[in-house]
């Protein structure tokens, strides 16, 4: 396989195309049971959803969907919707006008709807859904990459990985596609059943089990058992493929076949062997089924390992060669804050600030151990973690301390608890969320050729900012 192919399957294969839903309004009032205002015309085709009414001029014939937000009301968005060409989907009949569905709720309706489209339209497509606590986007770009050097492939785009934007992707994907890859999010109890009710997965991958909302969980068990309502959905003869490095998961008892995944365990359907991190990349032997296939990575982290062991197992439950995964995979490079490693003036840069668990900042912590030189770490809070916070933050100081991180600096009131253990054992600076310029005046301050900063927080933190400034 070429270079010039593996740079089409990176460029333009996997992004958002131009599908064309081609629906009529009937069809979608009688999918949601939604009742059509009187001068609208049943057979007018409808081409694209969408939830932004900024996004009318770009969805001519389009239907916005309504959503009452904690702030905003988009009722009020209808009229211009609807001058614009596009078609309405309400819940407020004082709204009712021309090109427009009445439904009793636009949110329920627009799962119904999705869940319509994938039992009717995608009947042959397969759809490989990625949920888990941390990975979940970086697995799901690594295997649409894989799977797509031999199959039609689309996947998630953004963040529509929720109860609102997961339905519309699955409108947004193409009958003819052969896989769809699909990230699945969620937030809070019964959030995974709703999604995965409009999904129905044939294959299921959960990276790992962590902390990540146990604010409205409460436990990792309870994630864990929320996390696999996946399979709820998936038919008897589908594929669950699991981190067989989490005891959560190794006991499930859905009928499903199991495969698992370890980045050491070869006892596993698929292992890693003989991981070498070195000048920015991560080589290594993948263990798939029984296969050797060697495995060069440019990006750093046992993380990484195991999302990429997610894709090979899914490229080859589905048939696709593990020579060209490899060629695939050897490609790959992370999206936007995640883990992104380059050269700025005379030091090292690893922004890692999308997200932040304690599960990933070990992870990231690990990755900064690898570089040479002084390290320093900059972290931010860690949100969503209720009444376990403090006790989780501190746990990612003594993280801190076993990375061997010379300087540590925090941002936000949660981060302070991250200084704990290491005060007094390492160089630390403490800010309050918002003090980007104090924070990014001390770093200044303090650099010095051959360092390497980390840069990592929950991405409401803004850790870009401090970036930006230095």
């Amino acid at each position: 396989m070429t270079e010039e192919s593996i740079s089409q399957y990176k460029k333009g294969r996997h992004e958002k195309r131009d599908v064309r839903l081609k629906l009529t309004i009937q069809d979608i009032s009688d999918a949601v049971g939604g009742r059509i205002s009187g001068r609208t015309n049943k057979n007018s085709i409808v081409n694209s959803v969408f939830l932004d009414s900024r996004e009318a001029d770009i969805n001519k014939n389009g239907l916005f969907v309504v959503i009452r937000g904690e702030h905003v009301d988009a009722h009020c968005f209808v009229k211009y919707v609807t001058a614009k060409g596009c078609y309405a989907l309400i819940e407020d009949e004082d709204y009712f006008t021309d090109n427009c569905i009445l439904v009793d709720s636009t949110r329920q309706a627009l799962q119904k709807l999705a869940e319509w489209y994938r039992g009717t339209r995608l009947k042959k497509t397969k759809i490989i859904a990625v949920t888990g606590s941390v990975g979940k986007t970086t697995t799901k770009d690594m295997v649409a990459l894989s799977v797509g050097v031999e199959l039609k492939t689309s996947k998630t785009r953004g963040n529509y990985n929720g109860q609102l934007g997961l339905p519309v992707t699955i409108l947004e994907t193409d009958p003819e596609t052969e896989v769809a890859v699909l990230e699945m999010g969620m937030s809070e109890p019964g959030e995974m059943e709703r999604i995965s009710r409009v999904t129905r997965a044939d294959i299921a991958i959960v990276t790992n089990i962590g902390f990540s909302h146990i604010e409205s969980l409460g436990s990792r068990e309870n994630i864990g058992a929320e996390k696999l309502k996946v399979a709820d959905y998936m038919p008897k003869d589908g594929v669950l493929i699991l981190n067989g490095d989490e005891p959560i998961l190794r006991n499930d008892g859905h009928p499903q076949r199991k495969v698992y995944c370890s980045v050491s365990d070869s006892s596993c359907d698929c292992y890693a062997s003989d991981i070498l991190e070195r000048d920015e990349q991560t080589h290594f032997n993948a263990h798939i089924f029984g296969n050797i296939v060697p495995i060069t990575l440019k990006t750093l982290g046992i993380h990484n390992v195991s999302n990429s062991l997610f894709a090979l197992a899914s490229a080859y439950l589905l048939g696709v060669g593990m020579e060209k995964t490899a060629v695939a995979l050897s490609c790959f490079e992370t999206s936007g804050l995640r883990q992104r490693i380059y050269k700025k003036n005379n030091y090292t840069v690893i922004a890692d600030c999308y997200n932040a668990s304690p599960e990933s900042m070990q992870a990231a912590l690990s990755v900064l151990a690898e570089q040479k030189g002084r390290k320093i770490a900059v972290l931010g809070d860690m949100l969503e973690l209720g009444s376990f916070a403090p006790h989780l933050h501190e746990k990612v100081g003594q993280y801190v301390l076993e990375s061997k991180t010379d300087i540590l600096l925090t941002v936000g009131s949660l981060a302070k608890s991250i200084a704990i253990p290491c005060d007094g054992k390492i160089e630390v600076y403490s800010f309050e969320d918002g003090e980007y310029d104090k924070a990014a005046g001390k770093l200044r301050d303090i650099l010095k050729d051959g360092d390497t900063i980390l840069y990592k927080a929950s991405n409401r933190m803004k850790l870009q900012k401090i970036i930006e400034l230095v």
